[in-house]
């Protein structure tokens, strides 16, 4: 494996490359553990035509690397569709509670508002989820095992072999429609393991617009 960098979002981002001689094309993808571009590419490929794949696919990269927002006292903030308004108290205590359309974080030293709304946005997700997969799945006449909430940054959601539903995080900051999507994607695989036309035909049924869901995930850039 040898290292290399490139620019994107004005950080320099490391690239490991593979060689493989499985490998009939070049790919890539982003390594949240690493922090880095992962190339994997023949034999005898000039790393010139992996850095233009890198560069052609800058938004895709962007969505991982582009710096966090920090939140602070008095910022908004969406969770499940709704607006809330971020306030931080002084405590003997830390911890996090939703008050009509605020969000109080109260904190005993070194208020984290991050770590705060993230922890409050988990449990309103999984709530959110234990109540609509049910209902999308009997809707399909499917069961599956168990519902989580993970920290995935590569993908919105997934569906293993043992039937549990997993979702990122990051659902609870995008628009709602796009969270039913995923929702809808991810139960309809506990029919269909693979994006077959029935897969997107079952999809169509259930969620008509998810088309429009898709591309605005593929914009969305989540920085929590």
């Amino acid at each position: 494996m040898k290292s290399d960098s490139v620019t994107i979002a004005g950080q320099d981002v490391p690239i490991d490359y593979i060689i493989s001689q499985r490998n009939k094309r070049i790919t890539v993808r982003y390594c949240v553990k690493k922090q880095s571009i992962v190339v994997r590419m023949p034999q005898k490929t000039k790393k010139t035509l992996a850095l233009e794949l890198i560069l052609n696919n800058t938004p895709y990269f962007e969505k991982f690397i582009v710096a966090k927002r920090i939140l602070r006292p008095g910022d908004c903030i969406n969770l499940l569709g709704q607006e809330y308004a971020l306030l931080g108290q002084k405590s003997f205590r830390n911890y996090c509670e939703i008050q009509g359309d605020q969000i109080i974080s109260y904190y005993i030293t070194g208020l984290n508002l991050n770590e705060n709304v993230k922890s409050i946005a988990r449990r309103m997700l999984l709530t959110y989820l234990q109540t609509q997969v049910p209902v999308r799945a009997a809707q399909i006449s499917e069961t599956f095992n168990e519902v989580s909430v993970k920290n995935m940054m590569s993908r919105w959601g997934s569906c293993s072999s043992q039937r549990n539903l997993n979702f990122s995080l990051n659902l609870a900051f995008v628009p709602l429609k796009c969270l039913e999507y995923v929702i809808v994607h991810e139960v309809c695989h506990l029919k269909y393991m693979n994006h077959s036309q029935k897969f997107w035909d079952l999809v169509g049924q259930l969620f008509p617009d998810y088309k429009k869901a898709r591309e605005i995930l593929k914009k969305s850039i989540i920085t929590l």
